[in-house]
């Protein structure tokens, strides 16, 4: 009889893996990593407020500089009227003056009539006919009389009304000029100030980057990232630490540079908030630094768009794009092709429209781009 023998074979259960426990240095530079990024991303907030306050400053002076270039054309006229106002005073000073004389002189004669009043003289006549004479001599007297004293009054009254004119205009005009000047002092008190507390932060934003790197290299040699993935995104090189080591983004000229530009033949200016590169057809398109695709579209006036997102607020554009080679939210890396050139706006020219974004503000990629790049593409 054959046996029949029946194997039970266990499920063998994994002995339990114990955690890797993660070295308390690890933890202490991702916290001093962390505290530094913070850091730097709150100096970045606050520089952008303070920029834009003194964008204000500076509108609020370039105002006062127009209202002191009219205060100081209104001096100049006042400084002319003064002249005809003086003149007209002195005039009128010598024409008061001769009135003066003459009504002197002409007191002094009644009173030598007969060494009487007017009613004296009168009375004095021995006839009709001689006191007719002399009312009428007398009336004569009088009318000239009157009529030099009301002349003699208006002069006067004319005479203190220029001369109240005058000091009023000098009064206002003075008092408006020392507003002028007062406010001047301040807002270039203010803006000195500003830019001071600028300057602290971009020195304290440097000094914090330049601690990531020390912890950067910390973790390197002592190879911390192995016990922690996220210690290693956090020690990866930021946007910010690569300003002037960018390449560019396309192999060509620059035909239009970034911030004011003069109009050919109209007297107008144009602001440009990023480079134009005039290119061959076709020409590759890289993308300057690792990110990942925030947008790609279509924009009115600039065609084909790409931006990259490179975290801390920096942002990379490309327009007037050919043969989109990248996705949206798609990730990419540094000197990765992502399309090619196409039309830009000025007529019959291949190339890109390109700008480099903080936040919302426009920033000068001269400043981003390696020196070296920029002088080939500006000898182009």
């Amino acid at each position: 009889m054959a046996l029949t023998f029946s194997v039970h074979v266990l499920a063998q259960t994994p002995a339990p893996v114990a955690p890797v426990e993660i070295p308390t240095e690890v933890k202490e530079v991702s916290l001093e990593v962390q505290k530094n990024r913070e850091s730097i991303a709150d100096s970045d907030q606050e520089k952008r407020k303070i920029l834009g306050s003194l964008y204000e400053i500076s509108k609020r002076m370039k105002k006062i500089s127009q209202e002191k270039g009219e205060m100081t054309d209104k001096l100049l006229k006042t400084q002319g009227s003064v002249k005809y106002i003086a003149r007209d005073i002195a005039k009128l000073e010598k024409r008061v003056a001769v009135e003066q004389k003459q009504l002197r002189l002409s007191l002094r004669n009644l009173y030598k009539i007969s060494g009487q009043t007017y009613v004296a003289v009168m009375f004095s006549q021995e006839s009709a006919l001689s006191l007719d004479r002399s009312m009428k001599f007398l009336k004569i007297i009088s009318e000239k009389d009157f009529s030099l004293i009301k002349s003699y009054e208006q002069n006067i009254a004319e005479l203190r009304s220029k001369r109240s004119n005058l000091n009023t205009q000098v009064k206002n005009l003075m008092h408006i000029e020392g507003d002028i000047k007062k406010q001047e002092s301040l807002l270039v008190t203010e803006h000195s100030e500003k830019s001071k507390i600028v300057s602290q932060i971009e020195k304290t934003k440097i000094a914090n980057v330049e601690k990531i790197k020390t912890l950067r290299t910390r973790a390197q040699e002592k190879k911390l990232t192995s016990f922690d993935a996220a210690l290693s995104e956090l020690l990866k090189t930021a946007f910010y630490e690569n300003k002037g080591l960018l390449p560019a983004p396309i192999s060509g000229s620059i035909t239009q540079d970034f911030g004011l530009s003069k109009h050919e033949d109209y007297p107008v200016e144009f602001s440009h908030k990023g480079w134009l590169y005039s290119s061959a057809i076709a020409a590759s398109v890289i993308a300057v630094y690792d990110g990942r695709v925030s947008y790609r579209g279509r924009i009115d006036g600039y065609g084909d768009t790409i931006i990259i997102d490179h975290g801390d607020h920096y942002y990379s554009v490309y327009s007037h794009l050919s043969q989109v080679k990248v996705k949206q939210d798609e990730l990419v890396k540094k000197s990765q092709v992502i399309a090619s050139a196409g039309s830009t706006s000025k007529a019959n020219n291949v190339g890109i429209y390109f700008e480099i974004r903080h936040f919302s503000e426009p920033e000068n990629p001269k400043n981003w781009i390696s020196p070296q790049e920029v002088k080939v593409s500006l000898q182009e």
